[in-house]
């Protein structure tokens, strides 16, 4: 009779064990051996002769995956969780017990393989290229062959699929899948999209392949982007065929191959941005867009515009500075582009001499001397932003629409002249001006200054002290020439036409101000100033075809107003109202339709000057001292 049995465990007895017996002494996956006596207590009290014993494994633990639903190393595969499952084939093992819709992480390691995925929704993702190396275990087919829908794979280095036709990574009627972060290198395709539609290629690389780096066929639709495919692939970088129509490519490089891009019977394709320095850059013979319109942005090769391609044999000049070519256009690789071609191809962006000041604009950009063109919308004030105290800005002949803000000292803006540069506000609200400055000892000269049409907005306005205005235009504005609480500023030779209020206004205590030789006409008031802007001197300036030429009210006081002509105004040459102790002297008036000299409760002295017709009107109580 039998009681009980005695058990060894790797030599260490348990006797008098019953039932079960437990030990937790070796660990997970450790081998032991387990020897059983059986022990009879009511006879003699011996162990039996006989006994079992063998070598025994215990079960490993479970694995976490906690980048995704099933993990793969070289060994096998599992799941979070769950133990291994040894396999040869721990890739393809781990695809076929997939489910739509997870995740697959593969460990860095060296797999041998041909892996095929007929699971839509299905992720392939692995540690990097550099990392996790497939080999195809049989040359003759694809190492990867993707036959569902939305599957994505990346971070592969796939290799040795060099039957005739076969490829790293094959999509095969497949759509709306994710290839991104792969290297496909020593196969005969390095990507191979086959009536394949909707998918991305992201971000791989295919070199040394015998064939093509990527091929589209009969595929339409697909976005290929920041692809580099160069380095010896033997026919070409990239390839489409048989209508591969719609595709968008675009900052790919295709380098050293036979030929960069080579597309046959396909069309509508739009390629921009992308990098070709090869044997034969491109072939096609279908119909297909080659660059966008001229766009800000930092293109493939560092210029401050994206446009068309970067060709290494372009030959063409830049003429204007944006990196963009301007001859030979369009850009035809030798006539192997049968139809259109690029009108924008890249070029290096150069470095630019600034001979006229510290910092040069164009409408394309801004740049300092010795440096590259920066790019920008608005040219002069991203230049203002970007200058230092003491800087000179010179602004080339354009267009320009901009509303520009200084808030810089001692900085100049020097236009190429008002009759070639003009700068038309981008906003018309109030208070919007084309240059509104508000720091002191700022120097605006040579600009057309236009559009500021909103209450309160002018061409020029200062809000500043020791600034110099000179050889500008401005037109077409609510003012043109506009300084609020500004004293000591000279303002000369500028013109002031055609404005909805004032060509030039000085108010609210703008004092110490010197006009001279500024010729202002078309305007409400050619000149006025107003609410006690005082001792300023106004010299040789001209204001004819004004509602009033010079306009002085509001306790304007102390002003000199020295050999001006007013001609040609509807109301008066020179309108004095409510201000006091004003100098007129060699001053000219003529042909001004009502008055040459309106004076309405103001005290002013006037000297040597020409009234032709005396028309002359006083009202209310006031001095004057008068030699005509």
């Amino acid at each position: 009779m039998t009681d009980s049995y005695n058990v060894s465990l790797n030599g260490i007895w348990d006797n008098g064990t019953t039932d079960t017996f437990n030990n937790t002494n070796v660990g997970p996956s450790g081998w032991a051996n387990i020897t059983v006596f059986a022990y009879n207590v009511s006879g003699t009290g011996t162990l039996s002769d006989g006994n079992v014993s063998d070598n025994v494994q215990a079960p490993a633990a479970p694995t976490s995956c906690d980048c995704g639903d099933i993990c793969v190393d070289e060994t096998g595969w599992w799941r979070d969780g769950g133990v291994l499952n040894a396999s040869g084939t721990p890739i393809q093992a781990a695809v076929d017990n997939a489910g739509s819709g997870e995740t697959v992480c593969v460990k860095a390691g060296s797999y041998t393989e041909n892996v095929n995925i007929t699971i839509p929704h299905l992720t392939l993702a692995c540690e990097g290229a550099d990392v996790v190396n497939v080999t195809a275990n049989q040359s003759s087919n694809h190492v990867f062959n993707v036959t569902a829908d939305y599957v994505n794979i990346s971070g592969f280095n796939t290799t040795g699929a060099t039957g005739s036709g076969k490829a790293g990574i094959y999509l095969n009627s497949t759509d709306h899948c994710n290839i991104s972060e792969n290297a496909a290198s020593s196969n005969y395709y390095g990507i191979y999209l086959d009536s394949s539609s909707n998918n991305t290629l992201l971000n791989n690389t295919a070199s040394d392949n015998n064939w093509d780096g990527i091929r589209l066929y009969s595929s339409s639709n697909n976005n290929l982007s920041d692809n580099f495919v160069a380095h010896h692939n033997d026919h070409s970088g990239i390839s489409f065929g048989s209508s591969s129509n719609y595709n968008n490519l675009t900052g790919n490089n295709c380098s050293n191959n036979n030929y960069g891009i080579y597309i046959g019977s396909s069309s509508n394709n739009k390629i921009y941005n992308n990098y070709f320095n090869n044997t034969n850059n491109a072939w096609d013979n279908g119909n297909n867009q080659w660059n966008i319109t001229k766009t800000s942005g930092i293109n493939i090769i560092g210029g401050p515009f994206i446009g068309g391609n970067y060709w290494s044999d372009y030959t063409g000049v830049d003429n204007d500075y944006d990196c963009l070519g301007d001859t030979m256009l369009p850009y035809n690789s030798s006539g192997n582009i049968t139809n259109g071609g690029d009108l924008h191809p890249l070029t290096a962006p150069a470095v630019l001499s600034c001979d006229c000041g510290d910092i040069c604009v164009n409408p394309s950009g801004w740049w300092r001397d010795g440096g590259a063109l920066n790019a920008s919308t608005t040219p002069i004030q991203a230049a203002v932003d970007n200058a230092n105290a003491g800087d000179v800005i010179c602004v080339a002949a354009g267009s320009y629409t901009e509303n520009v803000y200084i808030r810089t000292p001692h900085l100049t803006l020097a236009g190429e002249g008002a009759g070639v540069v003009t700068v038309t506000a981008a906003s018309s609200s109030d208070s919007y001006n084309v240059f509104g400055v508000t720091a002191d000892y700022v120097n605006i000269s040579g600009f057309n200054t236009t559009g500021a049409t909103g209450m309160g907005s002018a061409g020029i306005y200062l809000r500043a002290d020791h600034c110099n205005i000179s050889k500008n235009t401005a037109s077409i504005n609510n003012h043109g020439i506009h300084l609020s609480s500004s004293s000591n500023n000279t303002l000369a030779n500028n013109t002031a036409s055609d404005n909805n209020w004032d060509g030039i206004c000085l108010d609210s205590s703008s004092n110490n101000n010197t006009l001279t030789s500024n010729n202002c006409s078309n305007n409400d008031d050619g000149i006025r100033l107003s609410f006690s802007s005082n001792y300023n001197t106004l010299t040789s300036n001209n204001c004819s075809n004004n509602d009033d030429g010079i306009h002085i009210r509001s306790l304007s006081n102390n002003n000199t107003l020295l050999n001006n002509n007013a001609y040609h105004n509807s109301l008066s040459g020179i309108y004095l109202d409510d201000s006091s102790n004003n100098t007129l002297a060699s001053n000219n008036y003529s042909n001004n339709t009502l008055w040459d000299i309106y004076i309405q409760s103001s005290d002013s002295t006037f000297t040597d000057n020409t009234l032709h017709f005396l028309l002359i009107a006083f009202q209310y109580q006031m001095s004057c001292t008068r030699r005509l």
